[in-house]
């Protein structure tokens, strides 16, 4: 059972939201700086680990050792045509890891470290679940993860390789377009029903570092994703670069500096290209971007409009109005047919892009979604639609694979063609076959049938290899193993079930033999057996699978009505028992061999993980306790100057002074990479002088108001004490023996204040003190426990008043009279006459007639 709070994450290649679905709606979490957005950054500095905005701003002055981007390298091989793009836009060293897979090479303690993008991916989800976790104030280990459309199922695979690192369970992956449609579809009120056309919408998604582009169906309670198209490489950096090149070149010819031979200057100038980039996308006139101190402290200056800006990216466009087209004519629809455009992603700003919407899809594109965070929102409500916890509307969604997936296997010998199949099925002939076409529907499963002698191996692969990012386009092996034919060296079925999960990931989810067995069923009579016996051997070759119990325990079926035995020839006769050849299913084991890491790496790297976390933790209470070591030196350095001057000698603030200059000192020498006890023993030793100032100044200030409090105190009882013993009425009702006691204590602490006022006449402002305030103010509590509840214990209630006498002279005569003449109370006379004499204001009220509505008060 997932947990009460989950979470939805999107990781971008520069940014990352965090989505909770909380108080009725979906909440995207700040972090420790108050941003919405979290950078997806790492940095490594010496044994120290920083993630997020810690993290960022390193990028300049630690720039080897600061991993972004680290997303669009998680699944990919060292080959991909896609590493190779992303080694022109790191400015950290991408290698080759174990299996050939893509890694990052860093420099942590000294050492070089080979990472895998999965471990950095882990780290960076870390530290979003402990921003989760700070805001909403619980354990967080239920994720969503957002995947971009184009992810392969190596890709996917290592997503969940990353979040079993951090320690958290990936409940869902959702490609980033189908989440933009459940953020748009969830909160649609308006949707047309079941029964009627769906709205159909597109949505065009330009990120940082590739454009997803999707056209979604939707009706009330349900979306289908139609058509999706992308290219992986191209986004919003692709502009920044555009601009970059151009002012690198107009550099090196003005200034001669040759910008692209130094990183850090590289970076500051892309910072301040991406700067300019959104400066034009509001405003046409001439921008002018300037950059002080690029390099050999030589400032550089040009300007750029939007109009030389668009004729710099026409490639881009030219792609990206591709990809729209692609998508359109994907889905079959013509522009007349769509519902809206939405744009969502930063790069969907820029208005060019904005114009080629226009003139593919024929209208204006909308922006009714938040265009940074539609992500983050859709996979928190993913979240709560798979989470318990939550009561969502019902909703539907059917995504669409990106890719086709085919099956091969090797030739057999066997003649499948003399085969007798049942029809359950797909029957597998020939060597491959295409099992999920591009664009089809998941999840999904499709069940394929074998007949095979013995074990045999399944290889899972995109059917065209051109349309990946990605050199291999293998998916994994999947080895059927247990294949014993029943009987012996004759062919057996074996069904295998093909699937795509709601994760985009294939499988082969089980497979099964199907033995052919021999069991004694019921048949009806003679005169309708040959009938029966057909249709039941039709219906049995028909059925996926059919269990022993459900043919041996079903019962013969009973005569309409009880016949007496009878010797007759047309009588019924009983069901005879004949022979009958079913399938009975079989499980076996399917050993699949997918880009996984395998158990022993998971361990590695979540045992290395967990140490570096560890190390992060003991790293930030070395922290936190080295600057309450700064804090108290200045701190007492400007207390010795002016609350504790008084209270301290000449020799004890030089003595305190030298001390406090000597740790300053160590604080920035010596002590930078201290160890976490050596800074608590010098703390503690400085505390140990310091300490002992403020007490001096803590009493001397609080002393006055401890004696007042206390002798007032005494004061009060003091005065109750007197008039109880000169007979004031107001305490005329407590006992001696309690007066008694009040005394004892009161006397007592007079005593003790006393000697207190006696002591503190001897200190000096400079000498330590032996009595404190705090024992006046035990003193005084102890003394209002003690006396409070006597004298403030209240007077008893005085005695009743005696009842009061007749209301009048007559009343009691006539009761009297009325008692003396009265006889028996059954007599009806005289109770009639008793009550007919007595005055009209002594006589008891009647009780009302039936049906008559009482007076109630």
């Amino acid at each position: 059972m997932m947990s009460s709070s989950v979470v939805g994450f999107d990781v971008g290649s520069v940014t990352s939201y965090i989505g909770a679905a909380k108080g009725g709606g979906v909440e995207i979490i700040a972090n420790e700086v108050s941003d919405r957005c979290t950078p997806s950054c790492v940095a490594f500095n010496g044994a120290s680990r920083f993630l997020g905005s810690a993290a960022e701003q390193q990028m300049v002055t630690n720039i080897a050792n600061t991993v972004t981007s680290f997303s669009r390298l998680i699944g990919k091989m060292g080959n991909d045509p896609i590493v190779k793009i992303e080694r022109e836009f790191a400015f950290y060293q991408i290698v080759c890891g174990c299996d050939g897979r893509a890694a990052i090479q860093v420099q942590i303690n000294g050492n070089s470290v080979v990472l895998l993008p999965e471990q950095v991916l882990a780290m960076h989800l870390h530290k979003l679940a402990e921003i989760a976790e700070a805001n909403l104030g619980t354990k967080i280990v239920d994720v969503v993860l957002s995947a971009p459309s184009y992810f392969t199922d190596r890709e996917r695979r290592a997503l969940l390789d990353a979040s079993r690192i951090a320690g958290l369970n990936c409940m869902r992956i959702v490609s980033e377009t189908t989440a933009i449609g459940i953020a748009y579809g969830l909160t649609k009120k308006d949707l047309p029903s079941v029964d009627q056309p769906p709205r159909n919408v597109a949505f065009v998604s330009l990120g940082n570092s590739s454009l997803q582009i999707a056209v979604i169906s939707f009706n009330a309670g349900k979306m289908k994703v139609v058509s999706a198209a992308c290219d992986p490489c191209l986004g919003g950096r692709d502009f920044d670069m555009c601009i970059f090149n151009h002012v690198a070149k107009e550099i090196e010819e003005k200034y001669n500096l040759k910008v692209l031979h130094n990183k850090k200057a590289s970076l500051r100038l892309l910072k301040s290209c991406e700067r300019l980039k959104k400066v034009m996308s509001t405003n046409s006139t001439k921008i002018p971007i300037n950059v002080e101190c690029l390099m050999d402290d030589t400032d550089i200056s040009s300007s750029m409009n939007r109009e030389f800006f668009e004729s710099l990216c026409v490639p881009l466009l030219v792609r990206i109005k591709a990809t729209m087209e692609k998508a359109l004519a994907q889905s079959n629809l013509k522009p007349g047919e769509l519902h809206s455009v939405e744009l969502v992603g930063g790069g969907t700003r820029i208005p060019a892009v904005k114009k080629l919407v226009k003139d593919v899809f024929g209208m204006d594109g909308s922006t009714t979604l938040n265009a940074d965070e539609a992500v983050a929102r859709g996979c928190a409500l993913q979240a709560a639609i798979c989470s318990p916890a939550f009561k969502v509307r019902e909703f539907s969604i059917v995504d669409a694979c990106p890719y086709s997936i085919s099956l091969h296997w090797k030739p057999t010998d066997e003649l499948l063609e003399s085969v007798n199949d049942d029809g359950a099925g797909e029957l597998a002939k020939g060597t491959t076959t295409e099992v999920f076409k591009h664009l089809a529907n998941f999840p999904s499963s499709k069940q394929l049938k074998f007949y095979r002698k013995g074990d045999f191996t399944l290889t899972a692969c995109y059917s065209n290899p051109e349309s990946l990012h990605i050199a291999n386009p293998s998916i994994g092996t999947f080895k059927i193993t247990n294949v014993v034919p029943t009987p012996p060296d004759s062919l057996c079925q074996v069904r295998i079930k093909a699937r795509v999960n709601s994760n985009g990931i294939f499988t082969i989810s089980n497979a099964v033999i199907m033995d052919r067995v021999e069991k004694e069923v019921d048949v009806p009579a003679e005169d309708s057996k040959a009938e029966t016996t057909a249709s039941a051997v039709t219906a049995q070759t028909k059925m996926d699978a059919v269990s022993e119990a459900s043919v041996v325990n079903e019962p013969p079926k009973p005569p309409a009505a009880a016949v007496a035995p009878t010797t007759d020839t047309g009588a019924e006769q009983l069901p005879a028992k004949q022979k009958k050849v079913v399938l009975r299913p079989r499980d076996i084991p399917v050993e699949a061999t997918t880009s996984h890491l395998s158990h022993e790496q998971l361990l590695e790297f979540t045992d290395f993980q967990a140490k570096l976390n560890q190390h992060d933790k003991i790293e930030r209470e070395r922290l936190h306790l080295k600057n309450a070591l700064e804090a108290y030196v200045y701190e007492m350095r400007d207390k010795l100057e002016t609350c504790l001057l008084q209270h301290t000698t000449v020799a004890e603030r030089d003595s305190f002074k030298e001390l406090l200059n000597e740790t300053e000192d160590w604080i920035y020498g010596e002590g930078e990479d201290a160890k976490k006890s050596v800074i608590s023993n010098r703390l503690d030793t400085l505390k140990q002088t310091g300490d002992r100032f403020c007490i001096r100044f803590s009493e001397f200030e609080s002393r006055p108001l401890a004696i007042r409090a206390l002798s007032n105190a005494c004061e009060n009882i003091q005065r109750v004490v007197e008039s109880y013993s000169s007979g004031d009425s107001n305490y005329d009702h407590l006992c001696k023996e309690d007066m008694t006691k009040v005394e004892n204590a009161l006397r007592a602490k007079q005593q003790y204040l006393q000697t207190f006022l006696e002591t503190v006449g001897k200190l000096q402002p400079t000498s330590d003190p032996s009595v404190f305030s705090a024992d006046l103010y035990n003193a005084k509590n102890e003394l209002d426990r003690i006396c409070n509840p006597i004298i403030s214990r209240p007077k008893p209630a005085p005695p009743p008043p005696p009842p009061a006498a007749a209301s009048t002279e007559n009343c009691g005569t006539k009761n009297e009279e009325t008692n003396k003449g009265h006889v028996d109370d059954t007599t009806p006379n005289s109770s009639a006459k008793s009550a007919t004499d007595l005055p009209n204001d002594c006589k008891e009220p009647k009780a009302p007639a039936a049906g008559e509505d009482m007076d109630v008060d």
